[in-house]
């Protein structure tokens, strides 16, 4: 039988502390009080009981209270402080920075804890910040969220946990803390990698201990295995199997696995790995004395405002200083191992050790063969000074930074993360070696590399960093600035800057020119894009009708894009059938989608003629199953001539009213009539498909006011009229009691004539007129002839009635 010891066995640090602790209690003859196990082993426990430990809650019962490794709640100690004479806190300090780390974060959001919420370490964790206790993933609302772990929880559940909450959850912010023991992490490793190659693994420790617990199930997934907590538990047919792996967890002391190790000697010779495993099992946390220079392991079990803790296997916790660490401290992890060198050695209270001396001497040499090489290095701004900058270099040498080789302007704060610089000096001086640095530098030959070895039409990846009407200006790298030119954006050419991109944004571009002299450097995003035009023959072919957006509108004609990049022009004389007088704003508006029939297709010069009217359709194809002449038909006045108005009837379809058929009365200007935009009833007079022309009335849709007048007067008829219009050679009158029009010459009038006057009239003549309906001719004149020739009679008739009367008179006397 071959036997492999685990190196990891025995207690953990805050386990034996705590033990060895109780111990020296019990042995000066303290009543030593406690609230439960100090450790899950029941041996052990039965032999500290023995010796005068007692797990009460009564303050009677002893002189010191000792806290367990696991710690208790804030509130709690402080009551214990003030009714027992002496408080012992033995609370592992790997457990104490998981309750100040739950207190720090506690602030940036809901606390959720991976653990067992009845474990004694999480019942503490509740007394310093309020938080969710669990091992099952589950929804929530939270949105900032900080996952921490019970110390002793594996830390594959506990990443598996994680990632099933983020899953289940859509969380703003989450904050992962790795706050597992290394220790605990450690012993993981070891149970999965040596269970690989055994044929049963023997798991030592309490059956109520979850971290032994723990172990023997992942133990269980690769081989057989058994969970004792003494050696009599072992069965004696262990001996049968080839290969056994022994494990411990952190409450099995280093003697049960003597014993069972012992055990298995008297009962079968066998082999076993490591032969010398007491030795490395002990000095893992008691190791020999530790002098001052000496380089340590250290693994990180705190952070404080000036520097991290650490444990690094000494009797007291050690300190490293910010000014000691190589790296910014939000970049150290708990859990996480250092290489360190001890300052100052100091076990009532903490020592004091550094990052950086371990790695100086080697670091400085690094350091002179990159300057020699002309290398860049590493370095990070920690302090401004007169004239420039201190930096430390690979986090460890300091140096100089003159302001003039910064590329920093001095009002600015200067920037916390690592910058790149070359060593420019490095002389030794009475303090040591002097080493000055240049950022500048790196830029100039970053540029110097970049004009040597970019050519035109190279891609590169450049920054978006000012956005102005005319293009776009980007930072290739380091002291590179290029432009990118408006019509280089896109195809699209009523594409804007803003449209294509955002300040900040990354954007992969074409360089198309390179200036080496200036360091200029002209780029193109649509030379990476395909062509449209390459295809425009395939997709718009002559004939096609197609859809697309009108962009802009112009006395010639209006432009419609057919797609981004691709925009064709619809001619005015494309616009409509016929010759029309409208505005084009009148039939389309920018942003319009229209339908256009290709007509031209010109790739070469990226042209395209659109036409508008042979998408729509001829409308004067098959009119005549529309119009007829004689038809009464509605329309729109669209435009006024001196000659006459056109009228509307459908899009397209037009005709013209002469100024003769707007009205049976004389009109002198069509504006008398009609307004442009009326609604009017028309007659279709005469209709020329082949000219496309169309003759139309509108006083022909209104009843003729000659009809009576012919038929009720005639020559010598007697009318009065209403002076309408003074003309030169006569009067235009509106004839009473008939809604028509009469002329009266100069030579027929008697009075002076005067607008709005009323005359007497004689009819002259009155004809029919095809156009105007009729024609009038009267006469002032002959009314007064008239009159006077009546009066004449009159007179002469009394004159004789008067004479015959006075004859007979005569007679009678």
């Amino acid at each position: 039988m071959k036997i492999i010891v685990a190196k990891n066995v025995g207690f953990c640090f805050g386990v034996e502390r705590a033990i060895r602790t109780v111990e020296n209690l019990l042995n000066e003859g303290k009543r030593v009080v406690t609230d439960g196990e100090i450790v899950h082993n029941r041996q052990v426990m039965e032999d500290l009981l023995k010796k005068g430990l007692k797990i009460s809650s009564d303050p009677t019962d002893g002189d010191v209270f000792v806290v367990r490794a696991h710690g208790i709640p804030e509130e709690k100690l402080e009551k214990l402080r003030k009714i027992y004479p002496e408080v012992v806190d033995l609370t592992c300090p790997i457990v104490f920075q998981l309750f100040r780390t739950a207190r720090e974060y506690s602030s940036r959001g809901k606390l959720i804890v991976f653990g067992k919420r009845d474990h004694p370490e999480m019942v503490a964790l509740m007394g310093y910040a309020p938080a969710i206790v669990t091992k099952k993933p589950f929804k929530t609302e939270e949105k900032n969220v900080v996952f921490l772990s019970q110390t002793t929880s594996s830390l594959d559940e506990y990443r598996e946990f994680v990632s099933e909450m983020i899953k289940m959850n859509n969380f703003e912010k989450a904050i992962y803390l790795n706050t597992i023991c290394p220790v605990t992490v450690e012993r993981e490793r070891e149970v999965k990698e040596l269970s690989k190659i055994c044929d049963l693994s023997v798991v030592v420790g309490g059956k109520h201990s979850s971290n032994t617990g723990k172990l023997f199930r992942l133990a269980s997934r690769n081989s057989r295995a058994i969970w004792v907590e003494s050696p009599d538990e072992i069965p004696e047919d262990v001996v049968k199997y080839g290969t056994v792996c022994v494990f411990s967890g952190t409450s099995t002391p280093v003697s049960l696995i003597e014993t069972l190790l012992e055990n298995w000697k008297r009962w079968r010779g066998s082999t076993m790995e490591p032969m010398e495993f007491n030795d490395e099992i002990l000095n893992q946390y008691e190791p020999g004395e530790f002098r001052r220079g000496q380089i340590v392991k250290g693994t990180v079990i705190g952070k404080e405002e000036d520097g991290i803790v650490v444990d690094f296997g000494g009797k007291s916790e050690g300190f490293v200083p910010e000014g000691e660490l190589i790296r910014p401290m939000d970049d150290y992890k708990i859990g996480e191992e250092l290489t360190l060198q001890i300052l100052n050695l100091n076990y009532e209270e903490r020592s004091t050790l550094s990052e950086k001396r371990p790695i100086f001497r080697k670091t400085m040499e690094e350091l002179r063969k990159l300057y020699e090489e002309g290398k860049p290095v590493k370095a990070r701004i920690v302090s401004q000074a007169k004239g420039g900058y201190n930096v430390v270099l690979k986090g460890v040498v300091p140096a100089f930074l003159p302001g003039s080789h910064s590329l920093l302007k001095r009002e600015e704060p200067f920037p916390r993360e690592e910058i790149e610089v070359l060593i420019l000096d490095m002389a030794h001086t009475r303090r040591g070696t002097r080493i000055v640095v240049s950022r500048k530098a790196i830029q100039e030959r970053k540029v110097d590399e970049f004009f040597s070895e970019k050519k035109t039409g190279d891609v590169v990846e450049c920054t978006v960093r000012r956005i102005n009407p005319s293009g776009i200006e980007v930072e290739v790298s380091d002291g590179i600035r290029g432009f990118i030119p408006r019509s280089e954006l896109s195809y699209d050419t009523r594409i804007t800057p803003e449209d294509v991109v955002q300040v900040g944004q990354k954007v992969t571009a074409k360089i198309i020119e390179l200036d080496k002299d200036r360091r200029s450097v002209v780029l193109s995003l649509k030379q990476l894009m395909p062509d449209p035009w390459n295809k425009v023959e395939e997709k718009y072919p002559v004939g096609k009708v197609v859809s697309g957006e009108v962009t802009s509108i112009h006395p010639f004609g209006f432009f419609v894009r057919l797609e981004p990049g691709v925009e064709g022009l619809v001619p005015r004389s494309e616009v409509f059938w016929g010759n029309s007088r409208k505005n084009l704003e009148d039939v389309v508006k920018v942003g319009d989608l229209v339908k256009v029939e290709v007509i031209n297709v010109d790739r070469e010069n990226r042209k395209l003629t659109l036409s508008y009217r042979k998408a729509k359709g001829d409308p004067w194809e098959n009119i005549e199953d529309r119009y007829h002449v004689g038809n009464t038909v509605a329309g729109r006045v669209i435009s006024i001539i001196r000659q006459g108005v056109f009228v509307e009837l459908e899009e397209g379809i037009e005709g013209f009213v002469p100024i003769s058929e707007l009205s049976w009365k004389r009109v002198d200007s069509p504006e008398e009539v009609v307004k442009v935009g009326e609604k009017v009833k028309v007659k279709i007079m005469n209709l020329d498909k082949e000219n496309r022309r169309l003759s139309l009335s509108i006083k022909r849709t209104q009843e003729n006011p000659w009809k009576r007048a012919l038929e009720e007067l005639e020559k010598d008829s007697i009318v009065r009229g209403t002076v309408k219009k003074v003309v030169n050679s006569g009067v235009i009158v509106q004839v009473e009691e008939y809604d028509v029009e009469g002329f009266v010459p100069n030579n027929h009038l008697v009075s002076e004539p005067e607008e709005g006057k009323l005359l007497n009239l004689v009819v002259l003549r009155i004809d029919p007129d095809e156009i105007f309906g009729g024609r009038m001719i009267l006469s002032e004149k002959r009314f007064e002839e008239r009159m006077n020739i009546e009066e004449y009679k009159k007179k002469v008739e009394e004159e004789s009635y008067q004479k015959s009367l006075g004859d007979l008179l005569k007679n009678g006397e």
